[in-house]
């Protein structure tokens, strides 16, 4: 009987725990942007992340503010989910995106309205660094 209850333990035990032996899934980002613009607390910079790549990116599922040139996002439990984002300044201080507001898609994309988001491909991490350069940049319409 006890050879038969010690493999049955071994067996619950691993369900609980869980048994992907795969590394972390849930990266933190660190995105880092070149721009010559001031960044602050009133002309912040906006990761915003979307669901779709397709133009005019109008899909959102997350937007983090930044005061500074460094934004980092809270640990991502993304798995293989696509990823897709955009670095926005905020020229005017008025805490919305709205004209004029230079912007920048990940990998060089800078025209929302007919250019599509390239696929952000995040391995299995714990931090990534990504860089921008927003000097190159597009304006909201």
């Amino acid at each position: 009987m006890l050879h038969r209850v010690i493999p049955s333990l071994f067996v619950i035990l691993l369900a609980m725990t869980g048994c992907d032996t795969e590394k972390n899934k849930s990266p933190f980002l660190i995105i880092d942007v070149n721009i010559t613009q001031p960044v602050s607390a009133t002309n912040k910079l906006y990761a915003v992340f979307h669901i779709s790549p397709l133009p005019p990116w109008s899909e959102p599922w997350l937007t983090i503010s930044s005061p500074q040139k460094t934004i980092v996002t809270p640990q991502l439990n993304i798995g293989d989910f696509p990823f897709y984002f955009e670095v926005i300044y905020d020229t005017n201080g008025n805490d919305t995106v709205d004209t004029g507001d230079f912007y920048q898609g990940w990998y060089n994309k800078i025209d929302r309205t007919a250019e599509a988001l390239s696929l952000v491909v995040i391995p299995e991490i714990e931090v990534m660094i990504l860089h921008m350069d927003l000097d190159n940049h597009g304006l909201i319409p």
